[in-house]
């Protein structure tokens, strides 16, 4: 007979499967809160004075689903949609348009600009390395469904773009990077405060 020094109590239980909804946090009553900032190619970085916050407001069954309305502010302008998740994708209801995808193999095309002459298109895919990122709310490790930006003007001075879409477990989005088209600079959203009402 073979004895054990720990008590089966006291081990963690292991997390074998990880969903998306870890990372969405869809639940009625949460919120966070987002400072914007503007960074420049060389790094250097100024606060835009542009405080956001976004909060799920309240659950709905649709096409007997369970989504959720997020409203609030998004670049200081009122911001309402409606999202749901399954294992690996956070959606946009009606567009089914992925704004966070826990899965690497797949690949997602997204066109910007008038629908009939789009000026750039970009490819979204999940980043498989975790990056560990510092916001006003903290250090936190988190997954990037990152956007690979191309221009479709030949002469379009400001290279490759990236958007960043950075999730971290049990806490939902921690920072968001877009662009102006024409401005060589990023606009960095980042994570001040969250929590439940």
């Amino acid at each position: 007979m073979a004895a054990c020094s720990t008590n089966d109590q006291d081990l963690p239980v292991p997390r074998l499967i990880t969903t998306v909804s870890e990372y969405s946090q869809l639940e009625v009553g949460n919120y966070w809160i987002y400072d914007w900032f503007e960074v420049q190619p060389d790094g250097s970085e100024t606060p835009m004075e542009l405080r956001d916050t976004l909060r799920i407001e309240a659950d709905t069954l649709i096409e007997g689903r369970t989504m959720f309305v997020r409203a609030g502010t998004f670049m200081g302008q009122p911001r309402h949609e409606i999202l749901y998740d399954s294992i690996s994708h956070l959606l946009t209801y009606p567009e089914r348009l992925p704004i966070f995808v826990f899965d690497s193999s797949q690949e997602f095309i997204r066109n910007f600009g008038p629908v009939d002459a789009p000026i750039s298109i970009g490819t979204y895919r999940q980043k498989t390395a975790v990056e560990t990122i510092e916001v006003p709310a903290g250090v936190f490790d988190c997954i990037n469904f990152q956007g690979t930006i191309e221009s479709l003007e030949l002469d379009y001075p400001h290279g490759t773009r990236f958007n960043n879409n950075l999730y971290a477990r049990d806490v939902g989005l921690v920072q968001l990077t877009t662009q102006f088209y024409s401005q060589p600079s990023d606009l960095e959203m980042r994570l001040v405060d969250f929590g439940r009402d």
